[in-house]
């Protein structure tokens, strides 16, 4: 599905916090673009240089979606085949993987691997596939085991699913009950005590539970509604996880910073937003982000100060 096929709904639903772009294909760019992915990261600058784009998806991220599959699926015979394929001249390789049915089904005497395992390997690599994988066979990928790693990695895919896993795991939960609780209102309408009853619990857990909030000053910020310098959208941005969900990650310190020095920036953090807050010509939005990342200072301060108080403890 591409952004014009989204209509009504579904694109009412897609926000830079439930949604990733991903330009697929990326392979397809081959020959006519000698880096495939070069070329398709400067689309997807493109793509998010425009402000409609930046409001409907968090990221969009090019995926050689062909190699990554064959990534994980291609054998020990098929990467005893690639190894032949790697002794032929890189020149001589690419003019024929640039041509399917010449690669597939010709026989020539300086092609080390038949037409019979050549086709089945084409369909599964295709041609920029063929050419990466004899490149890091022979950069050194030896075996089966790190061709895969490093396929999976040079086709986009591992960038995906850290991508994913960073921007949706840590909110995942939070996500599905803000869905549960609007499907819930929907069936409110029909006046069952049971529903209305749940309901009730999932709006007594919102109000509690601070990740709301946060989710709230997200939406405003990826709607535009948020009057904030540079320095304070990426606080705003990092504070809240989209950057990491570590709590170093989001206090924007080393992974190594000690208790210390996290709760000293945490306390710093939190005065400024304090009297950010305080500001009179402060109003609106605004207003209620400056309060929510004042809360979520608020919050860092106390369990990293309830772990140093642990950990004097034990010592």
């Amino acid at each position: 599905m591409t952004l014009t096929d989204i209509q009504g709904p579904e694109l009412a639903a897609l926000t830079p916090i439930t949604a990733i772009g991903v330009l697929t294909k990326v392979e397809y760019y081959w020959p006519s673009e000698p880096d495939p992915m070069a070329s398709a990261q400067r689309v997807v600058s493109r793509l998010m240089s425009d402000r409609a784009v930046k409001r409907l998806l968090y990221d969009v991220l090019p995926v050689c979606s062909l190699i990554g599959s064959a990534a994980d699926t291609f054998t020990d015979s098929d990467f005893e085949a690639l190894s032949d394929l790697a002794k032929v001249r890189p020149e001589r390789l690419s003019a024929l993987a640039r041509r399917a049915q010449y690669f597939s089904t010709r026989e020539y005497d300086d092609i080390p691997v038949p037409p019979e395992i050549r086709k089945p390997l084409f369909a599964q690599f295709g041609g920029w596939g063929i050419m990466l994988a004899t490149q890091l066979i022979l950069a050194g990928a030896n075996d089966r085991h790190e061709l895969r790693a490093q396929l999976l990695e040079q086709s986009g895919m591992v960038r995906l699913r850290a991508a994913i896993s960073a921007h949706f795991g840590n909110r995942a939960y939070l996500i599905k009950l803000q869905q549960i609780a609007a499907d819930l209102r929907l069936q409110a309408r029909t006046a069952d005590k049971a529903i209305a009853a749940a309901l009730a619990e999932v709006d007594s857990l919102a109000v509690n539970e601070h990740g709301f909030a946060e989710l709230g000053v997200l939406r405003d910020y990826y709607r535009d509604q948020l009057n904030l310098s540079g320095a304070e959208a990426a606080e705003l941005l990092q504070v809240t996880g989209e950057q990491g969900v570590w709590v170093t990650d989001r206090l924007g310190l080393d992974r190594q910073a000690t208790l210390d020095e996290m709760y000293a920036r945490a306390r710093q953090r939190l005065d400024y937003w304090k009297d950010r807050y305080d500001d009179p010509e402060l109003s609106g939005a605004t207003k209620s982000a400056a309060r929510t990342l004042r809360r979520s200072y608020e919050l860092l301060s106390y369990h990293i100060g309830e772990a140093r108080r642990h950990l004097e403890l034990l010592q």
